[in-house]
């Protein structure tokens, strides 16, 4: 190969990487504070969130070359974080069943900047079985179809239509004192 033809090789290349440099930074940028958010409802605990999700982008970042060709980036990056957050959960609890963290331990700082009518929600998530808790955050913080979340999380759509109809009704028993039950309503 000539001098010219491995420059105009090492160009091509170059721009390459910055083309996919850029899309994972644009994906990054959208995606994170929605991921977060996504995590803490499941998990209770911001930090764990943070960190997880962190993980789950540098993941995708070292795949990105496969990672960007599938049908949702993000939706690869959401399953890796909340696997991490599962593996840490049951290490943390020396093997227990997974729950969440107690709320006033977690991320205290980042909590008395919450709305409080978000912590209402995040609290009674934070209380009901995990099941409900991740088919509720899936469905209507993630915007995803039953279908979808019934194939992530390995189970049939009828169970996903079960855990949300539980799950609403056990939010609508833990908020309705608070006057926020409306907040779940069947939809």
């Amino acid at each position: 190969m000539s001098e010219e033809a491995a420059a105009g090789t090492a160009k091509r290349n170059e721009s390459g990487r910055d083309v996919r440099r850029g899309e994972f930074v644009t994906c990054y940028q959208a995606a994170y504070p929605r991921l977060v958010g996504q995590v803490q409802a499941i998990t209770g605990d911001v930090t764990v969130a943070h960190e997880v999700v962190q993980e789950g982008f540098a993941r995708a970042w070292r795949r990105w070359g496969s990672v960007r060709r599938q049908d949702d980036p993000v939706g690869w990056v959401r399953r890796v974080a909340l696997r991490l957050a599962g593996r840490r959960g049951r290490r943390s609890r020396g093997g227990q069943q997974p729950g969440v963290s107690d709320p006033a331990a977690a991320g205290s700082a980042a909590r008395s900047a919450m709305d409080p009518q978000n912590l209402l929600v995040l609290d009674a998530l934070r209380r009901i079985p995990e099941p409900e808790r991740r088919a509720l955050v899936l469905h209507h913080m993630a915007a995803l179809p039953v279908a979808r979340i019934a194939d992530e999380e390995g189970v049939t759509e009828d169970t996903v239509d079960t855990r949300l109809s539980r799950g609403r009704a056990a939010l609508a028993d833990l908020l309705a004192d608070d006057g926020e039950a409306e907040l779940f309503e069947e939809s």
